[in-house]
């Protein structure tokens, strides 16, 4: 966190394939989610480039994070979706949109605005979640360096839904020509 701040933490655009993180991404957290018997689906979209130009590693920090609270935080049997969509941006570049969604323990309307602050954490009574609350400020902080937006919706009881969106140069290639 303290690099962020700082502005010591670069990000290191490499060509990457989309597919081949959705689905690092999707056995990382299909695992997680087997163990507590909950459902977890990958829905892709539209998907037209797959060979762009980002910080894997960072992008992958992001979604891991988001996912992995959402398993964490709903409920044995419970349901996770992860939708991908991609959307037009200035020529040369489209936008991916991750739409996460749990049908887990939800969040408090007054504890939204503070979701994204350091060390903060929901109380969460006799069962609380154990953790340092730095890991939704590090998301935050990550999205905004790379320049992309991320809201979040939840409902005590209900579940919680994350919209990430980031911002990719496309690598031309013949792969995505035929995509």
């Amino acid at each position: 966190m303290s690099r962020i701040e700082s502005g010591k933490l670069n990000i290191n655009l490499r060509p990457f394939k989309v597919t081949e993180e959705i689905e690092r991404v999707s056995n990382i957290i299909l695992g997680q989610a087997e163990e507590r018997e909950q459902i977890f689906s990958v829905k892709v979209n539209r998907l037209r480039h797959n060979t762009l130009l980002g910080d894997i590693l960072r992008i992958n920090q992001i979604l891991i994070n988001i996912l992995g609270n959402s398993v964490k935080f709903t409920p044995q049997g419970g349901r996770i979706d992860w939708e991908i969509t991609e959307t037009d941006d200035k020529p040369g570049w489209i936008r991916i949109r991750h739409v996460i969604a749990d049908n887990g323990v939800g969040m408090q309307p007054e504890f939204l605005p503070h979701l994204f602050d350091a060390f903060e954490q929901e109380n969460r009574g006799e069962n609380p979640q154990a953790g340092s609350g730095l890991g939704m400020a590090i998301t935050k902080s990550l999205v905004d360096l790379m320049g992309g937006t991320i809201t979040v919706d939840s409902l005590p009881g209900k579940g919680t839904t994350f919209v990430v969106e980031l911002c990719f140069q496309i690598k031309e290639t013949e792969e995505n020509e035929h995509l």
